[in-house]
This record gives structure tokens, C-alpha cells and sequence, in this order.
């Protein structure tokens, strides 16, 4: 049962206009659809750059703009192109000590909702000051961070520390999925990336650092075999000194 705009008597609820039967009056029809309200706050203007008086957030990367969605007061702005995720310090700091399971749904969403290829830029920029990011490593993962704002995820990065924090398996990647060599920031193929100590490698790094590593080892191997020959020659003379001594 509706209600009459004119007088508030009761009218038939109808998906036409209706005349009220007590002032006559017509009434719109009844609405179909109810809006409520969703539990995620969905936010496009943020921080930094100004444009006709609007502060935004760009990728650090593609420097597409960057939407933010705020979930249980955490702000994690993603990129439509490259599907990164921007989160600052305060919000950082409340997924590693919460890491709720929403953060790594929302991670993947924007992974998987992305447009172009992943971030390749070596130098890429703070999403709220000119500076250049650092690199940092957390849980085995690299990240590029801001001291002063905040840590930049490359696509699947964040849904990757959310379930590795909450010591959830990781599924395997899919075929198609492409993420960054941790060495020479270039795109691979996830199902083509080598574990190293270093994160996930590309082919060319890897054998580039496995050389590395069989150089070392033959360095150390030849020192060793020096200094044990050394040690042998050392036994050798006395023990043919003392049997010199001993026929003399």
C-alpha cells in the first residue's frame, strides 16, 4: 500500500499513474528499483596533483589516474591500465598488521580488470610527489616505496603479501599472467619466472645470476685446494724432514 503525495490517503501501489480515490489527485507511479548503499567507499579524486582545483593520484608507471576504493578504513587507489594497486603509509601499515581477506579480493579485481600491459618503467615516480621510488623487498616480494607517502604494488603483489601474511597457499599463476623480472624490471611470463633469492627472474637474469653464483663457488673451490695443498706440502716436509733426521 502507497501513500497519496496530494493528501497522504492510502492508494494502490501500480506501475502507472494513479488517481487518488479521496483529493483525485495523480499520482507517478510506484518506483521499481530501491538504491542502497554498498559497505565500499569508491573515491576518484585523491591527493597530489591538481587539476581546475582537484587533487588526484596517478600510476607510478603508465600514469594512468588512479581510482580509490576505501575497505575497513584501508585506501588502496588501483590503475585501470597496468591493474597496480597505490597504498599509503597509514593504510600499509594497517594491512600488515590486519590483512583481512577483502584487501587480497580487491587486489586481484583490479589485476584482473586491467587494460594494458603492467608497469615497466625503471624509474617509476611516488603517486604523490615527484620522487623517484625506492626499492624495498617484503616477505621475498620487491616493492617500490616513498619513505613519505607510501609503496606502490605491481598487479597480483598485494593479493600475493595479503595471503602470504595470513598464511594462505598461493595458487599457481595462470599461463597468461605477466608480472616483473625483480632484477631488470622487465614484463615475463609468470609461468616462465625463476625463484631466486633476489624474487621472481626472468631466463636472462637467472642464468646470468647462476653464473655468478659457479664463479664464486669455483673462486672459493680453488682458494680452498690451495691452501689444503698448502697444508699437505707443509705435513710433507716434516714428515721427510723427521725421517731425514732420524736415518742421518
Amino acid at each position: 500500500m502507497a501513500h497519496c503525495s496530494n493528501c497522504g490517503g492510502p492508494i494502490t501501489i501500480a506501475d502507472h499513474p494513479i488517481k487518488c480515490p479521496f483529493c483525485d489527485a495523480m499520482n507517478a507511479p510506484s518506483p521499481k528499483e530501491v538504491m542502497v548503499a554498498v559497505p565500499v567507499q569508491i573515491i576518484t579524486n585523491i591527493v597530489t596533483e591538481t587539476t581546475d582545483g582537484i587533487a588526484i593520484r596517478r600510476c607510478p608507471h603508465c600514469k594512468k589516474r588512479l581510482v580509490t576504493v576505501v575497505a575497513h578504513g584501508v585506501s588502496l587507489s588501483g590503475c585501470g591500465g597496468c591493474g597496480g594497486i597505490w597504498v599509503d603509509n597509514a593504510s600499509a601499515r594497517k594491512v600488515l598488521s590486519n590483512p583481512e581477506r577483502i584487501f587480497a579480493d580487491l587486489a586481484r579485481r583490479c589485476a584482473a580488470g586491467a587494460t594494458g600491459a603492467h608497469g615497466t618503467d625503471k624509474e617509476p615516480t611516488c603517486a604523490e610527489c615527484p620522487a623517484i621510488l625506492d626499492h624495498s623487498r617484503v616477505c621475498g616480494i620487491y616493492l617500490d616505496t616513498c619513505a613519505d607517502h607510501g609503496t606502490w604494488f605491481d598487479a597480483s603483489e598485494l593479493e600475493t603479501l595479503v595471503k602470504i601474511l595470513r598464511h594462505e597457499p598461493i595458487e599457481a599463476a595462470a599461463s597468461a599472467e605477466t608480472i616483473m623480472c625483480q632484477r631488470c624490471f622487465r614484463p615475463i611470463l609468470a609461468n616462465r619466472a625463476n625463484v631466486t633469492d633476489h624474487g621472481l627472474v626472468c631466463d636472462a637474469c637467472w642464468r646470468g645470476e647462476t653464473r655468478e653464483l659457479i664463479a664464486i663457488a669455483d673462486a672459493t673451490n680453488a682458494e680452498n685446494g690451495m691452501v689444503v695443498t698448502g697444508a699437505l706440502m707443509g705435513i710433507a716436509a716434516v714428515l721427510f724432514g723427521a725421517a731425514g733426521a732420524s736415518s742421518s
